[in-house]
């Protein structure tokens, strides 16, 4: 049995002595092959695009309740005033400041 040293050298030579009819690469070859590569590229996330995401959702969550609020507020404003007084109200007219 050969040695793994010879096997290799014979292989070697039989690769060498071998020219291998290489076809013609077209025009424009390279720049096809970049560009499926970029196109092919998962874009990378960095951390301020990871903020921006995260603060654009909070400003839309704390839109969404200040618009809430605030139409409970503009309801409360737009109601008829009660003619009964309040409890504030009782209660200061039972006790006289100085």
């Amino acid at each position: 049995m050969k040695s793994f040293d010879d096997k290799w050298n014979d292989a070697a030579l039989e690769a060498r002595a071998a020219s291998p009819d290489l076809p013609e690469i077209p025009l424009g070859f390279a720049t096809r092959v970049v560009t499926l590569s970029r196109e092919a590229a998962e874009p990378v996330i960095s951390w301020l695009t990871s903020f921006e995401r995260y603060v654009f959702k909070m400003v839309g969550i704390i839109a969404i309740a200040v618009f809430v609020t605030g139409g409970y507020v503009a309801k409360d404003l737009m109601a008829t005033p009660s003619i009964v007084p309040t409890f504030e109200d009782e209660v200061a007219d039972q006790f006289l400041l100085p």
